[in-house]
């Protein structure tokens, strides 16, 4: 075998990290001596690890199963993410066809066993029932990343004594026997060992050097490779929220000039490339919109953005000695990141930090920045530097609401002090040094602060004046937490209950001395929010909220989750709910309508703060800080419709229909409401609106609604067997026909050909008007009347007359007709084939397989047709040009124009598409006429496409959008214009395996 084993990992993070660790714990191992001999082999072998070798393969797909078969054992490393890969699980599976299930070693990194170990490797169909397996795993997690590669290294003996065929104890018990001899023998030849170790480093950086020479060299010409890595690697930055990595990733996988590259060009890092632009997505709600990395872990993160939100602080805080932490601020401006100022703050003690205390304060217009420094309290213009003021020293701050006070606190010596906007001192006074406090919140009407204060045997709250100093003391039965003002009198936190164990949210009222429960936990519940006068709390996969009006606590709303609920904030109007599957919750305060989601890249995030214009949440590491901003496209690319005039609320569901012609509609659904509007193409504007009961039916459900050219839009009713047109410019009924055997419309859709009852009607769809009507030929029950050809049909054969004779065509079923070709589509009776029959040619001009979902729609000026929703052909050439079957039953149609270099697929909401859109969304893929049949580009919000070849997409809130197509080249200079000269830092170069050539 060429490898002794193939690792199998999700690309970025600490899954990397451990596959990286792993790769080298077993390429540098030494087997004892004794065994040694007896395998004959001194060392266990090389590793494939993708990242290493598929930088030199130009097929990816074949390098990845040449590898597998050159591969003698299979290492998974297993998270959360690893199995929502779809790469990794398809290696498990093919491994698992050349090698027993045995040689599958699992390493776990991160979750629980159920939510990491992909279903392949803990069932197996046994006499053909499922049972459940239990896969040979090794558990390296831990609390940190080094932590984890700590365990790594500390149980590489269970995954390498498996590799060497021996039991984990008897290798264990050699290692012992080695390590003792080498350090009797390190004691006896200490120079010797030393000149030694020089001349085989010496050795390795010569054969490190030949190495990297040599991948070098086989880069140059496999770049493919390398960009469908950097491909992935753009889109784990994306689902990040590192935006501008992503495109700088995007970039680097593609050639700089695509008229005359210099690498391959990939359609799916053009993908990468365009979604990290967001140039198509116009849907509302909170994106990426700032990304911060720190290149260590850190202990915690803590921010807040400047109203207009131009700048952000960042205060970190890292481990030092004693049980202290460092700490640091700087404040950036958004959404490029650039730092204006930093600041070292003074050193806090791990046991008096809590994680909504801070050691400085952006003001809220953003040129101030009040921080504690270890000299003491500074206040400092952002710009200039300038000190404002300055105070005593302190260990932690907060500012009121109204920046009209802030308060300080000295821990250590017991001292808080009080200073007004100018940096008066307003007050200073002794709390005592005998008692741990925490920061808790300055009243609404700045007359008043709170402190969390407790000894071993005392707890309670702190209330302090800030006007005369005067205090007083909430005593409780435990630990208080989360310590915040309802209103100027009224006090809510988290009570850890000494007496009963319990946790409970307590109201206390300071005027009137009493208390109560608004939750009662038997949980360990480990934090609560509180916004105006409403509480959040979560448990499980559950998020409730209580009212602080509410004597007995009683749940307002309650939300179940998909994955455990790992952090909740909620102000100025918003809540959002952060999950350990790493997907993040967006709702309105007043009626809980969700904004939108932010999937994350599977590695759950904790919620900093959230407010109607932004939002921050950091990693579990304290690696990086994501900022969400709220989506504004009043000032974007395009023409825009507000929708104020048809929607009273954003609705709960909206829905898009087939066109064509220039004219479009759109249906909302809201409570009991429901209704379509009918917008004009030329103009842009609405051209009719209605309640869907004036058209005769109650709801979306179980209807096809189209539009058919710029005269009428046409219902099929499901329900009541029943086909209705509606003139476009009004919604009135101008056709309704409850009786049909068959209908076909033409390519058009301005003629209906109905069969019933033994005869065929053509109707007029803009008008209502009959057309022609005929009794079918003997045998015969369907067919269409159009021009001078009659074509009928039954189960089995169709009759065609042209004026000229009869043809009669015999295995066949009639399925659509295309008058402007003369065009006769049709079936075998068993539906396994499809046909496409020239009247004027005689002949058939092409056939294939049918797909599942049988239809056959013409588009793009009558030159294409998709068939069952899966091929597209070319009417011209009949060749097909292009296969979107992967995509299933999502697909609703294909558009283009001659002009245009793209088809573009419009898709129903699934599981796959639109997650982050609100439920009957849709979305359009794009594909490039001349390309290799995979997605370019993703359009969310998609309604439709023009006669012009402009997109027209809803934001799920209350605008319509219309807007141009890019070609790659426009969108390349786009790309680079957006990031300038700015390279990756030689972090990140390190970080996604980049080699400067």
């Amino acid at each position: 075998m060429r490898y002794e084993a193939f690792i199998s990992y999700k690309h970025g993070g600490i899954d990397e990290e451990v596959a990286v660790q792993v790769q080298k714990e077993i390429e540098k191992y030494r087997i004892p001596a004794k065994l040694a001999k007896k395998l004959g082999k001194k060392r266990i072998g090389r590793v494939f690890r993708d990242a290493d070798e598929l930088r030199a393969s130009a097929d990816l797909g074949t390098v990845i199963k040449e590898a597998l078969d050159e591969s003698e054992w299979l290492i998974v490393i297993a998270s959360p993410r690893y199995v929502k890969s779809p790469w990794c699980l398809e290696e498990i599976e093919y491994f698992l066809k050349i090698r027993p299930r045995e040689r599958i070693i699992v390493v776990l990194t991160e979750g629980e066993p159920e939510d990491s170990f992909p279903k392949i490797l803990t069932y197996e169909e046994i006499n053909g029932e499922s049972v459940e397996i239990e896969p040979l795993a090794v558990d390296v997690r831990s609390e940190t990343s080094a932590g984890v590669k700590k365990t790594v290294k500390a149980e590489r003996l269970k995954f390498i004594a498996s590799m060497l065929d021996v039991a984990f104890d008897d290798l264990r018990q050699r290692q012992r026997e080695r390590r003792l001899r080498r350090i009797s023998a390190a004691v006896a030849v200490v120079f010797l060992a030393l000149s030694s170790v020089a001349a085989v480093i010496m050795k390795k950086n010569i054969e490190l050097n030949n190495a990297y020479d040599a991948l070098d060299n086989s880069m140059q010409q496999t770049l493919k490779g390398e960009s469908y890595y950097l491909s992935e690697y753009a889109d784990g930055a994306y689902m990040s929220g590192d935006i501008n990595t992503a495109i700088k990733l995007s970039l680097k996988a593609l050639p700089d000039d695509i008229f005359d590259p210099k690498r391959p060009y990939v359609t799916q890092s053009m993908r990468s490339l365009t979604r990290s632009l967001g140039i198509y997505d116009y849907t509302g709600g909170y994106k990426a919109g700032a990304y911060f990395e720190r290149e260590d872990p850190s202990y915690d993160i803590r921010s807040s953005v400047s109203e207009d939100g131009k700048r952000i602080r960042i205060e970190t805080y890292s481990y030092a000695a004693g049980n202290m932490l460092n700490r640091e601020v700087k404040v950036c401006s958004l959404p490029d990141g650039n730092t204006i100022c930093g600041y070292r703050l003074a050193p806090v003690s791990r046991t008096s930090d809590h994680p909504e205390a801070c050691g400085s304060y952006l003001s809220k217009d953003g040129t101030r920045l009040t921080y504690i420094a270890e000299d003491g309290l500074k206040c400092v213009n952002v710009d200039t530097g300038e000190v404002i003021y300055t105070g005593r020293q302190a260990s932690e701050l907060i500012v009121g609401d109204k920046e009209g006070v802030t308060v300080s606190v000295d821990y250590a010596l017991g001292k808080l002090n009080t200073y007004d906007a100018k940096g008066k001192e307003i007050i200073s006074c002794d709390i005592g040094d005998d008692m741990n406090y925490t920061l808790g919140s300055i009243s609404p009407g700045e007359g008043m602060v709170c402190l969390s204060a407790n000894t071993e045997d005392v707890f309670g709250v702190i209330t302090i004046d800030l006007a005369t100093g005067q205090s007083g003391f909430v005593d409780m039965p435990g630990l208080c937490t989360y310590v915040r003002f309802i209103d100027d009198d009224r006090l809510c936190f988290l009570l850890s209950d000494e007496t009963d164990g319990l946790k409970h949210i307590v109201k206390y009222s300071l005027s009137e001395g009493d208390q109560s429960y608004l939750c009662n936990a038997d949980w360990d519940m480990s934090s609560m929010t509180l916004s105006d006068e409403r509480v959040y709390y979560f448990h499980d996969n559950s998020v409730y909220e209580v009212s602080c009006n509410s004597e007995k606590g009683k749940i307002l709303w309650e939300q179940v989750f998909s994955s455990a609920v790992i952090s909740v904030k909620a102000d100025d109007g918003v809540v959002s709910v952060s999950c350990q599957d790493g997907v993040t919750y967006f709702y309105e305060e007043d009626g809980k309508r969700r904004i939108n989601i932010q999937q994350g890249n599977g590695e759950p995030v904790y919620l900093l703060s959230v407010d109607k214009r932004v939002a921050q949440a950091r990693d579990f590491w304290g690696k990086s800080l994501r900022v969400y901003l709220r989506q504004d496209n009043t000032d974007r690319e395009g023409v825009r419709i507000p929708l104020d005039n048809i929607i009273t609320a954003e609705p709960e569901q909206w829905y898009t229909f087939e066109t064509t012609g220039e004219d479009f509609a759109l249906g909302l659904h809201n409570g009991i409401e429901n209704r379509l509007a009918v917008f004009g193409e030329a103009d842009f504007k609405l051209k009719s609106k209605a309640s869907l009961s004036s058209l005769g039916v109650t709801s979306f459900d179980n209807i096809s609604l189209s539009v058919y050219g710029d005269k009428s839009i046409g219902m099929q009713d499901y329900d009541d067997f029943r086909l209705a047109h509606y003139d476009i410019h009004n919604l009135k009924n101008v056709l309704d026909i409850r009786g049909y055997d068959y209908y076909y419309y033409d390519e058009t859709g301005n003629n209906l050909c109905i069969s019933y009852e033994g005869k065929l009607t053509v109707y007029d769809t803009s008008t209502g008007q009959k057309l022609d009507e005929q009794r079918f030929p003997d045998g015969y029950d369907r067919g269409v009347a159009l021009g001078d050809i009659r074509v009928y049909g039954d189960d089995e054969h169709i009759l065609i007359d042209d004026g000229s004779g009869e043809i009669r065509l015999d295995d066949a079923q009639l399925s659509a007709y295309d008058l402007a070709k003369k065009l006769v589509m049709y079936r075998s009776p068993n539906g396994e084939k499809w046909f496409a029959y020239s009247v004027g040619e005689k002949r058939v001009v092409c056939e294939g397989s049918s797909g599942t979902y049988a239809n056959m729609t013409f588009f793009g000026e009558n030159r294409y047709v998709m068939i069952d929703y899966g091929a597209v052909y070319d009417m011209n050439t009949w060749k097909k040009v292009l296969d979107v079957s992967a995509l299933g039953n999502s697909v609703y149609g294909v558009k283009t124009t001659e002009k245009l270099p793209y088809f573009v697929v419009w898709c129903q909401e699934n599981e796959q598409v639109g997650a982050d859109r609100p439920t009957g969304s849709s979305v359009a893929y794009l594909y490039e006429k001349d390309g290799d049949g995979e997605i370019v580009g993703d359009i969310p919000g998609f309604v439709t496409m023009t006669s012009a070849g402009e997109i027209v997409v809803y934001d799920s809130e209350r605008s319509l959008y219309r807007f141009g197509l890019h070609t790659p080249d426009e969108l390349l200079r786009m790309a680079r214009q957006k990031t300038g000269d700015e390279d990756l830092t030689d972090y990140q170069k390190e970080k996604y395996h980049i080699f400067d050539r």
